[in-house]
């Protein structure tokens, strides 16, 4: 390195200075000699020794324990441990506040209902008892209280549809159904063939039930395998509160659209029927039924409802006018059932297709033409045939029916059979005279 300062010592120019060695010739006397440069001093490179980091060993996560199920109150005598697989079923069991609906439902019942409640849990697979427990969380305590009853009397085999929820555009909730959880068929003999994979038609029938409570609409379409089973729809909440009908699809049947609580009723459609002799015992339910055939048949079946005494309960179905609109209520054909005391009839899917049901119990009421002029039909509408006169003047008809349009259903005395009167040619009368 070459330093050079000045005269006071202070450093001016400081550079490094590179030497080279290279061959040098010596002249010595007349000889000369070369003398070769050192060898280059070779320093060998050690590279820095490699440093593997530590390894530290991931840590060892030890998930939390699942959450002790909120406690359920039941009457004394009561135990809820069998309500234990569907706490289980639900991810992160059930709130503090559910738990205390399921709790005043249990209590709010006997002994014999809660137990019973609780035995029909037990049996029921951990997903579809869970499906239970989660509609009574959402609902008021008169809705679960009915969820409990409607559980408790449930027949042995009786499966709970599980579902999905979604609102619409004007916020109505609704759920749809899955009725692909059925226990897959088995092989089965037919004409002493066995045949795989079939599902015997002697083999009893299932039957689903479909929780939805008021203001949720209900769907379920059609299971692959094209078999309905029979579904139960139990009404829980309101004066029908326990009333649960029971429908029978036919096979053509594509989807199956239930609401407990239809909004935008007039008052007629809620049963405001004028004439006095029709009391609705609650307000109407929709079944709306889909179907690639328009004559199939559906089977109702709905619980002989106590009522007053001299009355007689009647289920009323809604029809449509020629445009489309409700054109007013027809009683339905029903016939008692001596096995299940139910009320049982059937409709086409084309009748069924948008229709309100209403139960309603029925005074006795009677209708005397003015005279002979009167005809009496086979329908309420304009399509209705003429059946001719409907009897002598003073006739006095049985009123079977709520009026629709113009025209009352009535029975005939004279004819002994059913039709429908124009309204305006008969009068309020007494019973007829024995």
């Amino acid at each position: 390195k070459v330093v050079a300062r000045d005269s006071a010592g202070n450093v001016q120019i400081s550079a490094p200075v590179t030497f080279v060695l290279s061959t040098t010739t010596t002249n010595t006397g007349g000889t000369t000699t070369t003398t070769p440069p050192p060898a280059p001093v070779v320093v060998p490179v050690v590279p820095a020794p490699v440093v593997a980091p530590p390894v530290v060993p991931a840590p060892i996560v030890v998930p939390a324990p699942a959450p002790a199920p909120a406690p359920i109150e039941s009457p004394p005598g009561v135990s809820t441990a069998g309500l234990s697989n569907a706490f289980a079923a639900i991810p992160g069991g059930l709130t503090k506040e559910a738990a205390q609906t399921v709790s005043t439902a249990l209590t709010a019942v006997d002994t014999a209902t809660a137990q019973g409640f609780v035995d029909t849990m037990s049996a029921l697979p951990p997903a579809q008892a869970a499906e239970v427990l989660k509609q009574m969380a959402s609902s008021t305590p008169e809705e679960a209280k009915a969820t409990v009853q409607f559980m408790s009397t449930l027949a042995p085999g009786t499966e709970v549809a599980k579902s999905t929820s979604a609102v619409s555009a004007d916020g109505k909730e609704t759920k749809t159904f899955s009725l692909d959880d059925e226990v897959a068929a088995s092989g089965a003999t037919i004409d002493g063939v066995e045949v795989a994979g079939v599902r015997s038609a002697t083999t009893g029938k299932r039957t689903v039930a479909i929780l939805v409570k008021a203001g949720q609409v209900a769907r379920i379409n059609r299971s692959k395998s094209g078999i309905w089973p029979d579904l139960t729809f139990p009404l829980l909440s309101g004066k029908l509160s326990g009333v649960a009908p029971v429908i029978a699809l036919p096979a053509d049947a594509t989807s199956v659209t239930f609401e407990p609580t239809p909004a935008g009723l007039n008052s007629v459609q809620q049963g405001s029927l004028g004439g006095g002799n029709v009391i609705p015992l609650g307000l109407p339910f929709t079944f709306k039924v889909l179907s690639d055939s328009r004559s199939a048949r559906v089977q109702f079946s709905l619980p002989s409802i106590k009522v007053g005494s001299g009355q007689t309960l009647g289920y009323l179905y809604s029809i449509a006018s020629s445009t489309g609109g409700f054109a007013g209520y027809l009683r339905a054909p029903a016939e008692f059932d001596a096995a299940t005391t139910r009320q049982t009839w059937t409709l086409s899917t084309a009748e069924v297709a948008d229709m309100l049901v209403l139960p309603v119990a029925l005074q006795p009421a009677f209708v005397q033409n003015f005279n002979a002029d009167a005809h009496i039909y086979s329908g309420p509408d304009e399509f209705g045939v003429d059946f001719g006169e409907a009897g002598p003047a003073f006739t006095t008809f049985t009123v079977v029916g709520p009026q629709v349009g113009t025209r009352i259903y009535v029975y005939s005395p004279v004819s002994g059979g059913y039709g429908w009167i124009e309204a305006s040619g008969v009068g309020p009368s007494g019973p007829p005279l024995s």
